[in-house]
Order: structure tokens, then C-alpha cells, then sequence
């Protein structure tokens, strides 16, 4: 299905370029419009989510109802710009922890299932080479330069400075049978490997900066330790101006065509390099979303 562009009336290109991002996710609404047929919901901001996708496929999207609840919420604020990745973060969890609460016959994913990954994070004392391992959950990873070079660099170790140990605290307090809260600082390394790809995979351009490589086609992500992952690029996310205003526009890749996608202008285009580039989003091939 061809996208379809979202009017601009309350300063919402940043709300638009969100929306386009879920919109277009054609099996996962489709599967969740099937499902809440005839189901009663608590949820405002998912009925309201609802009706908005619903007006989306019927290619004529209102963004009027959904838009004034979020203001009431505090998520947006009325006729002001915001940012597109901070409310994309907010839709996700608030209208996942809304889609928990649905009662199916047989459960279906989330938004959160479908962007989120998991992140094993290893902290390793320089001192007493003790290891302090937790899995993280994230939606989005930062950019830098290309997707391989954005994945790659997770693997990189980084040294921090004054990294309480409690290890070193422990022997410490039994070397010297000192009582009470006793910190021992010391350098450490931190490692961090992917454990979890996401159906989803998004970066966050935080610098605004150039963007090289982008292309139509496939992604073939082979990851440390023998993981190998397949993408095809899905949204790509623009801004041109200042930050705390400009305007945000995105071009949408369907089948073998890209789509840019400027508030209620949609036209074809070409996927090119640009030095404005915020969000990248890729679609995993393994899975139909």
C-alpha cells in the first residue's frame, strides 16, 4: 500500500513522522484490527491509536483526536515542536502496556515486542577483575556513520574512571574489619555484546550528522559470536533546522519503491546520502511485521 500523507495543523511534522513509522507497520495492525474487533478496551490512547490507523488504511488519516489526548497527557504540548524519537518512545510503551491488558484468546506481540532487543552489559573491575553482568532492554541505538559501523561499535570495550566495586569493598572491609559503608573506586571495562535483535532495528542520530551508504536493499548484520541477522530498510527520518524548531519529514521504502513523505505530500523519490538524517528504522527479513 502506497503511504499516505498526515495534515500539518498544530505544528505536529515530529507526531506525523511517529505516526507513519507505526502506521506502516501493515501485518501488525492489520493483525491487531482483527483481534479488538468486538473487544472492549479501558485503554483511551489505544482506542484513539486505533481509530487513527483505521482512518490511515481508509487513506484519509485524522490525526485530530489522537493529536488533543496526547496534549490532555502531557505527552505533546499543544502547537509546539517536538521531538520525533522521545514521543515514538512514548507511543511504544504507553500503547504496549495498553495492548497487555487486552484480553485474546491467543496473545499477540506488542509494539515493544517488535522494537525491542536486549543488550548484555559486562562491567569488569581493573583491580580485582571482578564480572557484574546485566541484560538491558533498549528500542533505539545510537548512530554512528553507517549501520555496520553503529552495530559494531556496541562491541567496542570502553574504560570508565571511579567505578564503585563492591567486590573491592568486601575484601576490604575483611582485610581491615572496618565496619560501616566502605566504597572501594577503581578503573573498569565495560563490555557489551547484542543477545536480542529486535524485529525492528532502530538507530538514533543524536548529532544530526552525516548519513552515508543508505540503500533500498538488504542489510546482512553478521554480529560477533556467529549471530547473523537480515534488514531491509523501512523509515528513514529527516530534519532540517534548528533543533528546537525546524521540521521533520521521513521517506517510507515499500516493495522497490521509496516514498517521501513531508506532512500531506507524498511523491517518489531516491533514497539518497543526507547530512540531516535523525532516525533510521529497518525491518527485520526473517519476520513479517
Amino acid at each position: 500500500m502506497v503511504p499516505v500523507g498526515i495534515n500539518n495543523h498544530y505544528s505536529n511534522c515530529f507526531l506525523n513522522c511517529a505516526f507513519q513509522i507505526l502506521s506502516n507497520l501493515d501485518g501488525f495492525n492489520l493483525r491487531w484490527k482483527d483481534a479488538m474487533r468486538g473487544k472492549s478496551c479501558d485503554s483511551e490512547l489505544l482506542v484513539k491509536y486505533s481509530e487513527f490507523v483505521e482512518s490511515y488504511a481508509n487513506r484519509k488519516p485524522d490525526i485530530t483526536s489522537i493529536y488533543y489526548y496526547l496534549v490532555k497527557c502531557g505527552m505533546v504540548k499543544l502547537n509546539q515542536q517536538g521531538d520525533y524519537h522521545e514521543v515514538l518512545l512514548m507511543l511504544i510503551d504507553g500503547l504496549s502496556r495498553s495492548m497487555r491488558r487486552v484480553r485474546l484468546r491467543v496473545p499477540l506481540p506488542t509494539l515493544e515486542d517488535c522494537f525491542q532487543g536486549k543488550l548484555e552489559k559486562t562491567v569488569i573491575c581493573g583491580n580485582c577483575n571482578n564480572r557484574s553482568t546485566v541484560v538491558e532492554p533498549f528500542i533505539s541505538l545510537p548512530f554512528e556513520e553507517s549501520i555496520s559501523r553503529s552495530v559494531h561499535s556496541i562491541y567496542q570495550p570502553v574504560k570508565i574512571e571511579n567505578y564503585h566495586c563492591e567486590s573491592c569493598s568486601r575484601r576490604w572491609m575483611r582485610r581491615t574489619r572496618e565496619m560501616g559503608d566502605v566504597k572501594c573506586y577503581s578503573t573498569a571495562t565495560i563490555h557489551c555484546r547484542l543477545v536480542k535483535m529486535p524485529l525492528i532495528l532502530s538507530f538514533h542520530n543524536q548529532r544530526k550528522g552525516s548519513v552515508s551508504g543508505l540503500e533500498d536493499g538488504m542489510y546482512r548484520l553478521s554480529l560477533p559470536g556467529g549471530m547473523k541477522t537480515n534488514y531491509r530498510l523501512y523509515v528513514v527520518v529527516y530534519h532540517r533546522g534548528s533543533l528546537g524548531g525546524g521540521h521533520y519529514f521521513c521517506k517510507v521504502i515499500k516493495g522497490d519503491e521509496t516514498y517521501l513523505i513531508d506532512d500531506q505530500l507524498v511523491r517518489k523519490a531516491h533514497l539518497s546520502d543526507s547530512e540531516n538524517v535523525v532516525g533510521i528504522h529497518l525491518m527485520s527479513d526473517d519476520v513479517a511485521v
